[in-house]
């Protein structure tokens, strides 16, 4: 979890009922079902986690009031996950889709793998001063003046993998429906003929 972001969902087994015992081209059309609803979702909703109306749909943790303030003044905007935009368009454009698995034995799995644009260190340092450390030495601001945790990468990482109930349905229907259109679009095993 440390490197990216992944997302797992279960494919649909209609492969024995439509295909019969022909596991190759069920596994195929599994993959390519998942792996096309993936990019889908990389697409048309994770640019949605960085728009201001992400915060409400997502529940997205609250940002503290001289924050907001101050990246309003700054920046023009108070969108979460956003301040000058390099998150939003590292994310939208540097994604990784890996499906593993098979679909016979039922353990296919579909990671959407989504980086922040900002290195190793600075994610370190950020975990660091949400425990309360700074350089070693103890911080006694663990949480902000208000009295609420402050906004962590980690905290980051789950609000832009958050997904709604209506989200996960769709992705299931999409799944679905992309491998029935495979199934009756494929030839089916292919066969040698000696000659």
């Amino acid at each position: 979890m440390a490197d990216g972001l992944i997302a797992t969902i279960d494919v649909p087994k209609l492969g024995e009922l439509l295909l019969g015992n022909a596991g190759r081209a069920h596994n195929r059309i599994a993959r390519a079902a998942v792996s096309d609803t993936l990019l889908t979702h990389a697409t048309r909703r994770i640019p949605g986690h960085f728009a201001r109306s992400a915060h409400r749909k997502y529940g997205y943790a609250d940002r503290a009031k001289p924050y907001i303030f101050w990246k309003q003044k700054k920046y023009g905007h108070t969108a979460d996950l956003v301040m000058t935009g390099a998150t939003q368009h590292g994310m939208s454009t540097q994604r990784s889709i890996t499906v593993g698995g098979t679909a016979v034995g039922g353990n296919l799995r579909g990671d959407l793998k989504l980086r922040f644009p900002f290195g190793a260190l600075a994610q370190k340092a950020w975990a660091r001063r949400a425990r309360g450390e700074a350089r070693g030495a103890p911080l006694a601001a663990r949480t902000r003046r208000d009295g609420k945790p402050r906004v962590t990468i980690s905290q980051m990482k789950k609000e832009v993998a958050a997904t709604t109930p209506d989200e996960v349905r769709e992705i299931s229907q999409e799944i679905r429906d992309r491998y029935v259109e495979g199934v009756k679009t494929t030839t089916g095993p292919r066969q040698r003929v000696k000659i």
